[in-house]
């Protein structure tokens, strides 16, 4: 769930690459009912940043 104080009009997720964490851009999400949604597997990530 994603805070309830948290300013969704800023939320972004992005790539980060395995083992160096340089950002890969920019990944698709989804909002439904505070709950985030998003498909993993993007080539050459290893983690995934989620800001507000």
């Amino acid at each position: 769930m994603i805070a309830p104080d948290a300013n969704l009009s800023r939320l972004q997720v992005r790539a980060l690459a395995a083992g160096t964490r340089e950002e890969l851009g920019p990944v698709e999400f989804a909002l439904d009912k505070g709950r985030l949604s998003l498909t993993l597997g993007m080539k050459g990530a290893g983690r995934y940043r989620v800001t507000w």
